[in-house]
């Protein structure tokens, strides 16, 4: 939805609950927007200022940024594994220090890391990679276009093993499961996710940690678990499969 809807439903919506007001004060909008929302005329630039900055963020939401290229590489003599993280910061950065929390348990557990921005430069050849991790943030209950776009992008994305990492205010499960059945529908094997609610925001690098040891058991053995984290906020569905992947027959080798 475009700024300029966005402020005409809100406008038709005080409208109708402002039903006294008198008709036609003016031909001026910004006048009415002054009006409607019981500003004056001397408070209309506070008025126009959050609608262009709403506006500003929203583009941020779901535009592409500059590329952020990191390489994390382990202090051992022998690398375990290549792993690609690609995210969307989003307006916040929340998804991105989640990321990098990832990258860096993986780089303790062996894994040489490359982490870079969701954007037509970021690398969409995995050829090289054992691993491809996918992050975003959820606004209205749905991942940002700019990692949707990469995932169309990618190239030997069959049979890949990958991670998804989503952050959200609501409900950041949601958006998870849509990138979870993208990856697939690409012909990924996604044996991890990893959903984050704002409010842990302080509990990232126990939480990224928890997560990052359970898929490098994982993946030094061969096999993958499906299982979204923390599990004190996963839905009854989730329940269902979890309980169902703790039986002999949720685990499955990583072609």
């Amino acid at each position: 939805m475009s700024t300029f809807h966005f402020c005409s439903k809100m406008v038709k919506k005080k409208s109708r609950k402002r039903a006294s007001l008198e008709k036609g004060y003016g031909p001026s909008q910004k006048y009415q927007l002054c009006q409607l929302f019981d500003f004056n005329e001397d408070s209309s630039l506070t008025c126009l200022s959050f609608v262009f900055t709403f506006g500003s963020v929203r583009r941020r939401w779901d535009s592409e940024q500059p590329s952020k290229k990191d390489t994390l590489k382990p202090k051992v003599s022998k690398i375990v594994g290549r792993a690609l993280i690609v995210y969307h910061p989003g307006a916040t950065g929340y998804i991105e220090e989640v990321a990098y929390a990832v990258g860096k348990a993986l780089q303790t557990k062996g894994w040489e890391v490359l982490l870079d921005r969701a954007n037509s430069k970021a690398i969409s050849d995995l050829s090289d990679f054992n691993l491809l991790c996918v992050g975003s943030p959820t606004y209205s209950g749905s991942p940002r276009p700019p990692i949707v776009n990469y995932i169309n992008r990618c190239s030997n994305l069959e049979k890949r093993a990958c991670l998804v990492l989503t952050t959200g205010f609501h409900d950041p499960n949601e958006s998870n499961k849509k990138l979870q059945n993208l990856l697939e529908s690409k012909g990924g094997k996604v044996i991890g996710s990893l959903a984050l609610f704002t409010k842990q925001k302080d509990q990232v690098d126990e939480l990224t940690g928890e997560f990052v040891e359970k898929i490098a058991k994982l993946m030094e053995s061969g096999t993958y678990l499906q299982r979204t984290l923390p599990s004190k906020y996963i839905t009854e569905r989730q329940t269902e499969q979890m309980d169902y992947l703790k039986s002999s027959k949720g685990v499955e080798k990583v072609l």
